[in-house]
């Protein structure tokens, strides 16, 4: 369910709020902001306010949600990406569909640039596809529940929560 009315927020370390944007959709916001924070560190705080409740559904909304966005990026970048962005929440103690399906959005758009080419391989089978497949791939197991679990979210980034 898409519902206007989000908007990403950004506290710097004075205090002072700045609106980052408005979003349609509580998964492009949540996104934007880990794309974010996926950057340089910093002391910047980043929350997204509207509507409550999720607007993922369940797992098949979550890698629908996934595969559209991953679709047309190289493997290697996408995966890379994810790494990067997984980061960023991997000290949450869940991770809801929500949050989830940001990460996949937010990496995909870190990815963005790096399609596909000729020659582009999959590093786990060596098959020439785009990220889009992969994913369907990767979490293909995923069924039931309303949140992944980090057993999943490690094999799918390669972000451990073990620091």
């Amino acid at each position: 369910m898409t519902v206007a009315g989000w908007v990403a927020w950004r506290q710097d370390d004075n205090g002072n709020r700045y609106r980052i944007g408005s979003f349609g959709d509580r998964v492009d916001a949540l996104a934007r902001t880990l794309e974010l924070e996926a950057g340089v560190p910093h002391k910047q705080l980043y929350w997204v306010a509207g509507p409550p409740g999720p607007v993922v559904g369940d797992r098949a909304d979550l890698r629908a949600r996934g595969m559209a966005a991953a679709a047309g990026r190289a493997v290697p970048a996408y995966r890379m990406a994810l790494v990067v962005v997984g980061r960023v929440v991997a000290g949450l103690p869940v991770l809801d569909l929500d949050t989830a399906a940001a990460v996949l959005v937010a990496a995909a758009r870190i990815a963005t640039g790096t399609g596909p080419t000729a020659g582009d391989r999959d590093p786990t089978t060596g098959e020439d596809r785009d990220a889009a497949g992969w994913l369907a791939d990767a979490t293909a197991g995923w069924a039931g529940t309303d949140a992944v679990t980090w057993a999943e979210f490690e094999r799918l980034t390669g972000v451990s929560r073990a620091r």
